[in-house]
């Protein structure tokens, strides 16, 4: 499945708190870690949409690559089903994301 411009945000945001969250005391450890979600959605909120473009570039190439891999999986299963015989069977419905 496709991932969401914000899910590449998160992933690299992560790897940052992750860091600096190894170097807190552990009654800070506690605190950061019941507030991170609410810290990286507010992270995500405040960036600018020039900011946001890296993460909305990864996202259109991620649904490419979806699309890619969709059109060969069905590819092989329409060729699949040919072989076995499927003769005066229609052919698989058109995905709406292939479009």
């Amino acid at each position: 499945r496709p991932r969401k411009a914000k899910t590449f945000f998160d992933q690299i945001n992560k790897k940052k708190l992750r860091r600096r969250f190894l170097e807190l005391t552990d009654p800070e450890k506690a605190r950061v870690g019941r507030t991170e979600a609410v810290f990286r959605f507010h992270q995500w909120n405040k960036l600018s949409a020039e900011d946001k473009e890296p993460y909305f570039k990864r996202e259109r190439e991620d649904l490419r690559r979806f699309k890619r891999e969709m059109a060969e999986y069905y590819a092989v299963e329409r060729e699949s089903v040919t072989q076995l015989g499927s003769a005066g069977k229609p052919p698989l419905s058109p995905r709406p994301w292939m479009q």
